[in-house]
């Protein structure tokens, strides 16, 4: 708990009537979409704003800056990928059902 009220009093800018009705997975869940933000908000600045003044500058770089580059982390899609097959094989197992639903 002593690790949580910083987080949820800080960056959530949580009340502590909010924080003492919300429920442990309400609170997760919020934070976890601060993260979201954050991260959509350093994609943002890199791709709008970092990247083209580092490109454009005087002595810009012989290979354009990407923001792919500058914030890998932020860029990687293997949990995309991961996300793509967990719904390749739930759908694969529900044609299955249908198929075995088709044939009865």
């Amino acid at each position: 708990m002593g690790l949580i009220l910083p987080i949820c009093y800080g960056e959530l800018g949580m009340t502590g009537d909010e924080i003492g009705q919300a429920t442990p997975w309400e609170i997760q869940r919020r934070i976890e979409g601060y993260g979201v933000r954050m991260k959509n908000q350093r994609m943002f600045t890199a791709s709008f704003i970092t990247t083209p003044v580092i490109n454009a500058g005087y002595r810009s770089p012989k290979r354009p800056v990407t923001p792919a580059k500058l914030l890998p982390e932020d860029f990687r899609t293997a949990t995309d990928q991961e996300e793509q097959d967990e719904w390749l094989v739930m759908a694969k197992a529900e044609e299955e059902r249908r198929e075995k639903l088709k044939h009865e």
